[in-house]
């Protein structure tokens, strides 16, 4: 590296409209050493803060093969799930972070009581049975019951991305819970 009276130097005579040839002879050095010496400009190298990332390439395909294992299972993708799964010694939140950066966000489950062709055709065929034989809806009741559970979180979140539709299927009698009913007349 030239020392900063080489470049001023060169730079003075630049500006004497001197070329780089004539430069060069004057310093004893080549045209083109004198010309880099011209446009050049120090650069202060700023050592990078904050610790290394942790991800490593294996990392993040350990932690894309376990995603689409989790989607493939209709099973929700959290970041400690994944963590434990793969082995990956980043924490948590890197890994959410991560998830963030794949473009997937935290969001609710919609939440579904999937229901069969048969389920769905014995409801069409009740209804249309009400409705040719003039129904007495005086005789009839509406009842309706809320769960509440009491072993875990009624809502569901998970990492999706935006285009993903994820359903989760409505828990009915698993752990322990209360449930409320009412009927109107």
């Amino acid at each position: 590296m030239r020392d900063e009276f080489q470049c001023e130097t060169v730079k003075n005579l630049r500006n004497q409209n001197m070329c780089y040839t004539e430069i060069g002879n004057i310093l004893g050095i080549s045209r083109h050493i004198a010309r880099n010496l011209y446009v050049y400009q120090r650069k202060v190298h700023r050592k990078k803060s904050g610790p290394k990332p942790v991800l490593n390439n294996k990392g993040k395909l350990a932690i894309k093969r376990k995603i689409a294992i989790l989607k493939s299972d209709s099973k929700k993708v959290f970041s400690n799930k994944i963590k434990n799964d793969c082995g990956v010694l980043a924490s948590a939140r890197t890994i959410r972070r991560h998830l963030t950066n794949l473009g997937m966000t935290y969001r609710n489950v919609k939440r579904k009581i999937f229901l069969t062709k048969a389920h769905r055709e014995r409801i069409v065929e009740m209804a249309r049975k009400w409705i040719t034989n003039n129904h007495n809806w005086n005789e009839t009741i509406f009842s309706d019951e809320k769960r509440f559970s009491m072993d875990s979180s009624d809502n569901w979140m998970s990492y999706m991305s935006k285009n993903d539709e994820f359903l989760c299927e409505k828990r009915q009698c698993k752990g322990g819970g209360v449930m409320v009913w009412q009927m109107v007349m």
